[in-house]
């Protein structure tokens, strides 16, 4: 990008005493792969932290097996006049070590494996695959300062042993200080808070529905959607560690699984004897099998929300297997036709106008979005959800707008601003001064279109009959816009049938 300015500026310079000037036409492109390319590398890093923190929690817990296993080594070199300092570095330097061959041996592991990662996402690798210098020198720098806090605190403890003790046999040491047990318990509080919040499908961050007006509880819902926000990402694993931290490394399991053992037999037994005899490295291992099941349900449901959330967009937003919109409504029926004698596969079609009016007398109302359906074929044509319709049974409500063309449909915000129910009537003007005549019609509301929550915002719209846009199409005409819907026999190719409807000579 920063050649390409100076390449711009330098024809610039050449051809401005003619008049003229160079036009750089890649730089939104690039701009727009730069931001994108910034966006996919922050969300895989977020992505990335529990990973990251798993590293570091296993690193740690090993070390800390590691470090007591070698008491023996420790007391020796300390007898044979090795100072604590020596030790010291001496632990650091292996950490360094080992955080180097790793990261090299991750580095080769990501260059080899990444295009199969590709693949098997349905992607492909254009072109030879590039690791920079920056990319190496990151990755070896990174691996071990994750090593090096991996092995601090154990090593730091493991330097410091008296001779005497440690030339003794394996001595697991229990964390004991009062601060150590009172952050497990933070950590369960807060876990259980955001686990609690997630069951019952609570969004804190949407809001209170306005703000409140003692400026003392503003501030406490600000921090209470501050430590929401936070948790979001956090919370499940503060629950996990702070749960298996009370109960498993704590006399609770102990308790339970003492009395579990009477009914399992002397393999329960040697079981509970284990975990009695190092409870904190069973909870260690508790805490990441519960992690790393928790992060891939995280992870995977994550992943097939979305997808869910893309197919439905896309199959609103054509509307059903295949869908065209008109430049203009004025001949829909004889384009209807056309294409009903000459496509075939063909099951159902049916045709959507969409135009605006205001609800209330005069144009200054509240606007809202229409569109117009035939009652009868919109049903079996169209692609809709049941549950985005409320108020009354969706086949009723269409039901009740095909015998009367002065219904509606309403959008569930609009009826919430207006404070309207089923069965109440809705004024809307169609048209305006600038369109022509100005026209008023009163609705019966006969259900709702929108999800009615006050954690979701946006505008839906509002279904009307056609009947009803025969009668005001001269006021709207002007901003109306026609969709043709088509429904498709069983087993047919949706794209093929696109290609024919492209390839049709219709003026």
């Amino acid at each position: 990008a920063s050649k390409l300015a100076t390449v711009t500026a330098q024809i610039n310079e050449k051809v401005s005493p003619f008049g003229l000037s160079a036009q750089n036409n890649l730089a939104y492109p690039l701009e727009s792969f730069q931001s994108t390319s910034f966006a996919m590398r922050f969300t895989f890093i977020i992505a990335s932290l529990p990973v990251f923190f798993v590293a570091w929690y296993v690193g740690s817990t090993v070390s800390d097996v590691s470090f007591n296993l070698r008491r023996r080594e420790i007391g020796l070199l300390l007898t044979k006049g090795f100072s604590r300092r020596q030790l010291w570095w001496m632990f650091l330097f292996e950490a360094a070590l080992i955080g180097l061959l790793g990261g090299l041996l991750g580095i080769v592991l990501s260059f080899t494996v990444s295009p199969w990662f590709a693949a098997a996402a349905g992607g492909q690798f254009i072109g030879a695959l590039v690791l920079g210098p920056d990319t190496i020198i990151l990755t070896m720098v990174f691996a071990v300062v994750i090593t090096f806090f991996s092995v601090y605190r154990s090593a730091r403890r493991a330097s410091k042993m008296v001779a005497v003790d440690a030339l003794r046999e394996y001595v697991y040491v229990e964390e004991d200080k009062p601060y150590k047990r009172l952050w497990p318990w933070v950590a369960l509080l807060l876990g259980s808070f955001k686990m609690i919040v997630f069951l019952l499908g609570i969004n804190l961050q949407a809001g209170f529905g306005g703000a409140p007006s003692n400026i003392l509880v503003f501030l406490l819902l600000g921090i209470v959607v501050a430590i929401d926000f936070g948790l979001t990402y956090v919370g499940p694993f503060l629950f996990f560690w702070g749960f298996t931290k009370i109960f498993v490394s704590g006399s609770k399991f102990q308790e339970i699984t003492a009395r579990a053992s009477r009914f399992l037999g002397d393999l329960g037994k040697l079981a509970t004897k284990s975990v009695q005899r190092n409870p904190a490295r069973a909870a260690a291992v508790a805490f990441l099998i519960a992690f790393i099941i928790g992060y891939s349900f995280q992870v995977v449901g994550t992943l097939a929300s979305e997808q869910d959330f893309v197919v439905r967009e896309a199959r609103f937003a054509v509307g059903s297997d295949v869908s065209f919109t008109l430049s203009s409504p004025a001949n829909v029926s004889q384009i209807v036709s056309a294409v009903s004698s000459n496509v075939s596969h063909i099951q159902y079609m049916t045709t959507e106008y969409s135009f605006t009016g205001s609800a209330g007398l005069g144009e200054n109302g509240q606007g809202m979005q229409f569109r117009a359906v035939n009652p009868k074929t919109w049903l079996s044509t169209a692609y809709y959800e049941g549950d985005m319709f409320n108020g009354s049974p969706v086949e009723k409500a269409f039901e009740t707008m095909s015998s009367n063309d002065y219904t509606v449909i309403l959008d569930v915000n609009e009826a919430k601003a207006l404070d309207k129910k089923v069965g109440d009537v809705v004024a809307v003007t169609f048209g305006g001064s600038s369109a022509g005549a100005v026209q008023t019609e009163e609705l019966t509301v006969v259900g709702f279109f929108g999800i009615g929550s006050s954690q979701t915002s946006g505008q839906y719209w509002s279904y009307v009959p056609e009947g009803l846009y025969n009668q005001t199409k001269e006021n709207v005409v002007r901003s109306a816009s026609a969709k043709i819907l088509v429904r498709l026999q069983g087993g047919t190719d949706s794209k093929a049938v696109a290609d024919q409807i492209r390839g049709l000579d219709i003026s």
